[in-house]
């Protein structure tokens, strides 16, 4: 009995140094952050893209504008070649704005087998960390007279990245309204 005793006393003070961490955190005695925490590489550069609306119906040669990494663009153009506009023809074409709207897209999880113990910097726990890299891209219809679905649409492009994208997930982020 002695024993269950002492590490509930052991817990106890583990919970109480925890705690202590936390109220010094929070009056902001931040700790400084340890190499590899915020080590990440940037995003990159993002350029306006242009989409036709799966669940909006918008006038002819009118589209919804959004934003895309340059990057992706144009590694993925050829998958996207359908899907989305990276300009548009300033004499025909016009962006309609859209309220409470998001467009459809295609995010590509790699990596992710791999895990490591790491420590965090923060509160000094260790975690499993997963070495995944997640990308997406928005994609919409073909023009705005073709019956495309957005599960047919996401079809289209999964399979065209395949190829490019080995062991990789691809997971459909459905159009919000």
């Amino acid at each position: 009995m002695p024993r269950a005793r002492y590490s509930r006393i052991k817990q106890a003070q583990k919970a109480y140094n925890q705690l202590e961490e936390l109220i010094e955190y929070e009056k902001g005695n931040k700790p400084s952050i340890g190499p590899g925490i915020g080590g990440g590489s940037s995003l990159g550069k993002f350029q306006n893209v242009f989409v036709i609306p799966y669940n909006r119906t918008l006038p002819s040669s009118f589209f919804a504008k959004t934003r895309g990494r340059k990057d992706l663009i144009a590694e993925w153009s050829a998958a996207f070649t359908n899907h989305l506009k990276t300009s548009l023809e300033p004499s025909t074409e016009k962006t309609a704005p859209l309220e409470r709207w998001a467009p459809a897209k295609v995010k590509v999880i790699t990596g992710g087998t791999n895990k490591t113990v790491a420590t965090s910097g923060i509160t000094g726990r260790q975690y499993l960390k997963y070495n995944k890299q997640s990308r997406q891209l928005s994609f919409g219809r073909h023009t705005t007279t073709t019956t495309e679905k957005e599960k047919e649409g996401f079809t289209a492009i999964r399979q065209a990245l395949a190829a490019s994208e080995t062991n990789a997930n691809f997971i459909h982020v459905p159009e919000k309204m």
